[in-house]
């Protein structure tokens, strides 16, 4: 959840640049041979700003979205790691016509729902097996070479899961091996290619040129997005009396929000708080429940 609160600023009016690149975050299209350290670094430095941070790291061979936030935007980041992420993948079965029925029985016997996966030698966290949901994966097309078969498939997978691991472990099924040749990440949570513009370094180096360079600010606000569209948490209002609080990062109380009665029926625990985010505090809804918020977001 998250929470509104009556400042100078309304829904309607933009955000100046300079809040932009405080708070703002970046769809970027990593390219591959980049790791995505590279990435983030390469954002701050053409910015020139403090702080730069990304969620879901991608292999540096792998491209696609890559979400990075700015400066305190960062404090963001750890949400937007929680959502589900698809992928469009090209693996290579080293066995060779491999058809369509049997690898999509393959599938649905098999991938499909609550996966067992060992995390792969080369991730940076440890090594053990552990459960990873798939929501779908689709296969694209097929192509049968002399002695191997390549598939393209598009998968939506919870956060977490390996399409490396994933390739590998189709490829047992079928008592071969199973490589995964290449990978994009077309979607994190509702961003997605279809409905999101995602950016490349080059668009941004533009953008950025013609912001300092011609005080064009067009191209950098149709770059960097305001962080409150990531936020889909419900919404508490609080009452002007108790501002002063919110903004001291003082404990809030469910009393001090207008629709407290509302929210609190449907969710007994507390609320993330979401003013161009701000970290504030904590909101206390009982003795027991008590967890640091996030941000807050305005209204007039």
């Amino acid at each position: 959840m998250y929470f509104e609160i009556d400042l100078k600023h309304t829904r309607d009016n933009k955000p100046s640049i300079t809040e932009l690149l405080e708070k703002g975050i970046i769809l970027l299209d990593k390219p591959p041979r980049m790791s995505s350290h590279e990435a983030s670094a390469f954002v701050k430095k053409i910015l020139g700003i403090k702080k730069t941070g990304h969620t879901g790291t991608l292999d540096p061979n792998v491209s696609g979205l890559l979400i990075i936030g700015l400066n305190k935007a960062t404090r963001f980041l750890e949400y937007l790691n929680t959502l589900d992420k698809k992928y469009v993948c090209l693996m290579r079965l080293y066995k060779k016509d491999v058809q369509l029925n049997e690898l999509e029985t393959i599938i649905k016997n098999n991938f499909l729902g609550k996966v067992l996966q060992e995390v792969p030698t080369m991730a940076a966290v440890k090594r053990q097996k552990r459960f990873r949901k798939i929501y779908y994966i689709k296969v694209l097309e097929i192509k049968h070479n002399s002695m191997t078969t390549d598939v393209l498939f598009e998968a939506h997978v919870e956060k977490g899961t390996y399409i490396r691991t994933l390739c590998e472990d189709i490829g047992k099924k079928f008592n071969c091996i199973g490589k995964m040749l290449e990978l994009r990440r077309t979607a994190i949570g509702k961003f997605d290619e279809q409905n999101y513009r995602f950016i490349t370094l080059h668009d941004l180096y533009y953008a950025h040129y013609r912001y300092v360079n011609l005080n064009d600010q067009e191209p950098l606000r149709n770059i960097i997005r305001p962080i409150e569209e990531f936020c889909e948490f419900e919404k508490l209002v609080i009452k002007n009396q108790f501002l002063k609080k919110a903004i001291n990062g003082d404990l809030l109380y469910p009393e001090y929000f207008h629709n407290h009665e509302e929210i609190f029926k449907k969710d007994a625990n507390w609320a993330e708080l979401t003013s161009r985010l701000v970290p504030v505090g904590l909101l206390k809804v009982d003795e027991a429940s008590l967890r640091k918020i996030l941000t807050i977001s305005t209204k007039k």
